[in-house]
């Protein structure tokens, strides 16, 4: 729990510093620095796949896991779009005609990036973390360039309304568990422990584990993952006419690594809705996990 407010707190703190700084510094310096949030994605997603590699190569995973992980979070994911597919209470912003391969190109290169790290970690078992290297310093790299972007919104704009994306995508969490429950041997309290990260792997996978057993936390963590990825290509492909089933699908990722791909793909007001959804998400995910940890 203290791991998981510290890394609210460090969001936070990088969002508004970025925002101040970008109140500050020359446009022209500030451009170029928003210019390399897409390069700063693809370190991001690299690095994330030589930390996971071993999961991915890990024959003691189990197929079982990866297959029960994608049907879950599929689950989640197209429940969630379905009751966010209709809420649109602003017209899409038109930002010119785009090529069908814009969207399929950019994808397909976040997803090489991830497997390139992960090929490069099962040739050389390389770790990051023994030469005091982590993907945080690249998504916190992100995050800072997020806010200095974000000096042209106003914050003063959100209002309550922004609260119903996490309001209608923990119900589509609930529905795609409960469905899971109906095609599986696990029971609606374990499927709900394994669902609560919200696309939070990097706390979902390890809190479990330590709260239940690894089996529950490889599951929660590759669901959180899946859906992670699941979010990217809906965003691609959607979020210009879908905004908010897109953004529900990446749920507390919103707020962080999913933001940048919302800010290409979506629209300014958009943005307020990923914030205050993924700050919500990212507040409850700790919460819900703790309480079906007792349940189960």
């Amino acid at each position: 729990m203290k791991e998981s407010i510290t890394s609210i707190l460090i969001i936070c703190f990088l969002l508004v510093l970025g925002f101040f700084l970008g109140k500050l510094i020359k446009e022209s310096i500030k451009a170029k620095l928003v210019g390399s949030i897409t390069m700063i994605v693809m370190i991001l997603l690299f690095m994330m796949g030589i930390e996971l590699g071993e999961v991915f190569i890990n024959s003691n995973l189990g197929t079982s896991i990866i297959i029960e992980s994608i049907v879950l979070s599929s689950l989640i994911s197209i429940s969630t779009f379905l009751l966010l597919f209709k809420r649109k209470p602003y017209q899409i912003e038109k930002k010119g005609k785009q090529s069908f391969l814009d969207p399929f190109i950019g994808c397909f290169k976040a997803i090489m990036f991830f497997c390139l790290g992960v090929l490069v970690y099962k040739f050389t078992n390389l770790s990051l973390a023994e030469h005091n290297i982590s993907s945080n310093y690249a998504l916190y790299t992100l995050i800072l360039l997020v806010g200095l972007d974000l000096v042209n919104f106003s914050f003063k704009d959100i209002k309550i309304n922004h609260i119903k994306i996490p309001i209608f995508t923990i119900a589509g969490t609930v529905i795609g568990a409960l469905i899971f429950s109906m095609l599986t041997d696990y029971s609606i309290s374990e499927s709900m422990l394994i669902s609560s990260g919200y696309g939070w792997f990097s706390l979902s996978g390890p809190m479990v584990t330590s709260m239940t057993n690894p089996h529950y936390g490889s599951l929660s963590f590759m669901t959180d993952l899946f859906r992670e990825i699941f979010s990217i290509f809906f965003l691609y492909f959607l979020g210009k006419s879908y905004p908010q089933g897109a953004i529900g699908i990446s749920g507390a990722a919103a707020l962080d690594s999913a933001l940048p791909f919302i800010k290409e793909n979506c629209t300014n007001e958009d943005i307020k809705y990923a914030i205050a959804s993924g700050f919500v998400l990212t507040l409850l995910a700790p919460v819900f996990i703790s309480v079906f940890v007792g349940l189960v």
